[in-house]
């Protein structure tokens, strides 16, 4: 059995690409794939990790899991997806380190699905955009709330990469920038699923609806249908190309909340940083990067 676990992160796209994931539930049905309905899964799966945090020698039955929370019997591939498998987001800096309770819950996640085939999703974004829409998921807790002192400077997504290798070398890992999202959509919902291109998928072109004018999006559906054959990297730069041309106006809403003695010179450190450290997490052995 493979068991593909989408960890989030927080404030990136990770329910929208369980809605396209859905549109497809017949598809992956026929494929061997099983997407079982979070409400099956999510308490289920936390209490659990919970426990073992408790007692970490207690035992799993990995295959009476699989078998209570799989709703497709003998599938070959289970898909789980939760942005709070690691921690809920107001701890996302606890002890002043991005997803500090990460190796726990790695390992307790390899122990739940121990015998399984595991591979491990994530999506990564810029920290100068994540903690302001962190922040205004959770205005309550503040700005210092969120940041417990961390100095943004030292918020690593490298760190974070480097400790899901350690903690589980021999699991798959797939990351990706939230911000390519839309132009990657359709080869990582392939990835999450474990399909070839073959294999046709519903809800490939979700992101851009938003995005796209109308005119814009039935000119870029007619495009791409004539011409089936293009690579993944081709595919995404024909949707940039698109997106440069026919962007939709912005709708209007209100910014993120910014956080206090944030200028653009540590914005742009950020920034720097992040983009820097999503180069050489593409380059790290074990590690699948998609990229447009």
């Amino acid at each position: 059995m493979q068991v593909a676990i989408h960890l989030g992160a927080h404030a990136t796209a990770s329910g929208a690409l369980l809605k396209s994931l859905f549109r497809n539930k017949g598809i992956l049905a026929a494929e061997g794939v099983s997407l079982p309905g979070p409400g099956r899964y999510r308490r289920i799966l936390l209490d659990l990790l919970r426990r073992l945090e408790e007692a970490p020698e207690s035992p799993a039955d990995s295959e009476t899991l699989i078998d209570t929370i799989s709703d497709e019997p003998g599938a070959r591939r289970l898909i789980l997806s939760h942005e709070n498998f690691i921690c809920p987001p107001a701890q996302i800096l606890e002890d002043r380190i991005l997803y500090a309770p990460l190796s726990e819950r790695i390992m307790g996640l390899e122990r739940l699905f121990k015998g399984a085939e595991i591979e491990f999703f994530l999506a990564l974004r810029n920290p100068a955009d994540l903690l302001p829409a962190l922040l205004a998921r959770m205005p309550e807790i503040g700005a210092s709330g969120l940041l417990r002192g961390t100095d943004p400077l030292d918020i690593s997504w490298l760190d974070v990469a480097r400790r899901i290798r350690e903690t589980a070398p021999e699991a798959g890992l797939t990351l990706w920038r939230d911000e390519d999202s839309p132009l990657i959509w359709e080869p990582l919902m392939r990835a999450l699923c474990g399909l070839g291109q073959g294999i046709a998928l519903r809800g490939t072109d979700d992101p851009l609806h938003e995005r796209l004018t109308r005119h814009g999006l039935r000119q870029l559906r007619a495009y791409l249908a004539a011409r089936p054959a293009l690579t993944d990297h081709a595919r995404a730069r024909v949707i940039a190309a698109f997106l440069d041309g026919h962007a939709r106006p912005p709708p209007g809403e209100d910014d993120p909340p910014a956080i206090p003695g944030w200028d653009e010179r540590l914005i742009w450190q950020l920034t720097e940083i992040y983009e820097a450290e999503c180069d050489e997490i593409a380059e790290m052995e074990g590690v699948r990067f998609l990229a447009p």
